[in-house]
């Protein structure tokens, strides 16, 4: 269940903000809980108030990071910039975004949390 404070969200925030880093370098399935716990000075009793389990860190993660494209790629088809000044910041977002997700964590979502890999392949087919 997440926590519903504003402590609450403020931990759920430190931890979807070292997250993403520590995944990125070492993919999903070498980042235990307690590692993350750890590194923050937090205990896991406060992790599992903010998230069901770490594959729910990752999901909200994900989430995350789609929603930012999403607002992103919105802005840009509606902006009244040339086509080419379009493409461009499409690219550019593309670049930007997608490089936060490695081959080791792509490759460990999808064997380890095939929902959240759903999840990003149909936002792909979406968007």
């Amino acid at each position: 269940m997440v926590a519903a404070t504003d402590e609450g969200l403020a931990a759920k925030n430190r931890v979807l903000e070292y997250a993403m880093p520590i995944f990125t370098q070492s993919g999903f399935a070498r980042v235990s809980v307690e590692d993350i716990t750890s590194a923050l000075g937090m205990s896991k009793k406060t992790f599992y108030k903010c998230f069901e389990s770490k594959e729910d860190l990752l999901f909200q993660l994900v989430k995350r990071i789609t929603g930012e494209i999403a607002l992103r790629l919105e802005g840009i088809q509606q902006s009244d910039q040339p086509f080419v000044q379009k493409l461009h910041a499409l690219i550019t977002l593309v670049h930007t975004q997608f490089r936060k997700f490695s081959t080791p964590l792509l490759r460990d979502i999808q064997i380890y949390a095939p929902g959240t890999w759903d999840y990003i392949q149909e936002f792909r087919r979406n968007k």
